[in-house]
């Protein structure tokens, strides 16, 4: 005959009570989790056509439109320079994404160039003979994109591919912000016009031809959500086409 304390054990489960703390489900911890390839650094968004973008606590993605609040959303092209072709072309630069390394490597000479920084007066820059001013660096939204990155080779990934915002601790989930990737920044003269020496370290030419471009991707919105900094960036789906200008 089985003995009653089995019984009494028995009916402790069967009777939906919790289970005994030796018999807890452990939680998985998180470090088992897929690691992100890279890290939100900053964002930003403007609603009007400056060139530069102030920065933000975060955006929210809204699905087939782009940043909440900024001036390139919607489903149609935006920019200005486009808006006068009949019909309008689909919006492929609903979102620009661009690397904290690359700006960090990007230098201003002379006088041109905005420093819209929030450190002291003359920070990052320095100072010629004569009081004229020398280089200066460029800080994240300078360059009007969205969200700035660590960790994440943006123009070596290829068109279609599918990033994932989300923090680092979470599992997937469908309510995560995800951009496919459509193609590269085109540097044009405005950048030249913020700082002078720019146009020319966003491109790489060969026998007078640009043959690489290095101001940043830009995407569309597949699924909305919050984007912020310190976030992890997935990358969840990889593309098959060579990125190209949009």
């Amino acid at each position: 005959m089985a003995s009653p304390v089995c019984y009494a054990s028995e009916s402790y489960f069967l009777a939906g009570a919790p289970l005994p703390p030796s018999t807890t489900t452990t939680p998985v911890p998180s470090s088992t989790l897929p690691q992100p390839a890279g890290t939100v650094h900053t964002t930003s968004l403007s609603p009007t056509h400056a060139f530069s973008k102030p920065l933000t606590e975060g955006i929210t993605l809204i699905p087939g439109l782009g940043v909440e609040g900024d001036c390139h959303l919607g489903a149609d092209i935006q920019h200005l320079s486009r808006r006068g072709v009949r019909p309008l072309p689909e919006n492929l630069r609903q979102v620009h994404v661009i690397s904290r390394e690359f700006l960090e490597g990007l230098v201003v000479r002379g006088e041109e160039g905005i420093d819209r920084g929030g450190g002291g007066e003359g920070e990052g820059e320095e100072e010629e003979e004569g009081g004229k001013k020398g280089k200066r660096g460029v800080k994240p939204g300078d360059l009007g994109e969205n969200i700035t990155t660590t960790g994440l080779d943006l123009e070596s990934l290829t068109r279609g591919t599918i990033l994932r915002f989300a923090s680092p601790s979470s599992p997937p989930s469908d309510s995560d912000a995800r951009i496919r990737i459509t193609g590269l920044r085109n540097p044009c003269l405005q950048i030249e016009k913020f700082g002078k020496g720019l146009l020319a370290q966003c491109t790489v030419r060969e026998r007078g031809r640009v043959v690489r471009r290095k101001a940043g991707v830009m995407g569309v919105v597949l699924s909305g959500g919050r984007v912020e900094g310190g976030m992890g960036v997935w990358v969840e789906v990889v593309g098959e086409g060579v990125l190209d200008v949009v």
